[in-house]
């Protein structure tokens, strides 16, 4: 909402609020606000200045437009005795007439100097716009957050994977030294036995398994 200052008499500045109306001047100005606008609700304003209902109604569209429940809504006015061809291209047969657009297609209309009837027009239309915003808002939270939670979890199983596969790995290496170790105990002893000539011949089978196990050991280094 644009405001200017307008300066006083002994230099006092009194603040203005200027109206967000504006002025449709020629027929390809109008169809570039359509253009522009897309998505976006537009109220048009298809008035004279000769029209005592038009003059009537000219307070009340200058309180909607600086309401701020509005100010989603872009507004124009046509002078149908300046610019008749914007007012025959969209319809108008009587004066005053509010047409909202969207999307280039008019959605709603009404004539006559009736405001109740007007404001009731456009707080349908700006509710629609305001949940239509609110649930894409929504729908687009819910999905970042079901995403979240599928990255998390995936997340979390490739760690889950990862520290299993890093168990089984440090199981089959303990195990691998204990073997080593008990194979080392096993010929240390056969060694202190046969030093002292008590190998049995059952330590003699083991000193043969554990010459297997140096081979296999071998192998591994």
């Amino acid at each position: 909402m644009s405001r200017r200052g307008v300066r006083r008499a002994g230099g006092a500045r009194k603040m203005v609020t200027l109206s967000r109306v504006k002025n449709i001047t020629n027929e390809q100005e109008w169809m570039k606000i359509l253009r522009k606008a897309k998505d976006s609700i537009v109220l048009v304003e298809f008035a004279s200045a000769t029209s005592m209902g038009s003059k009537g109604m000219q307070p009340y569209m200058q309180t909607i437009s600086r309401t701020a429940e509005y100010n989603r809504i872009k507004m124009y006015k046509v002078d149908v005795d300046l610019v008749p061809d914007v007012a025959v291209a969209c319809g108008v047969k009587a004066i005053p007439t509010y047409q909202i657009w969207k999307s280039g297609e008019k959605i709603d209309e009404m004539s006559g100097a009736l405001p109740q009837r007007l404001v009731t027009m456009l707080k349908t239309h700006n509710v629609q716009e305001k949940s239509k915003f609110v649930y894409v808002r929504l729908a687009a939270t819910v999905a970042a957050a079901i995403g979240g939670v599928f990255a998390l979890l995936k997340y979390k199983a490739e760690i889950e994977s990862k520290e299993r596969g890093e168990r089984e790995e440090l199981l089959v290496k303990r195990a691998e030294e204990q073997r080593k170790l008990k194979a080392k105990k096993n010929r240390e002893r056969i060694k202190a036995l046969d030093a002292r000539g008590e190998k049995t011949a059952a330590m003699i089978g083991m000193d043969e398994e554990d010459e297997e196990d140096d081979d296999d050991d071998d192998d591994d280094w």
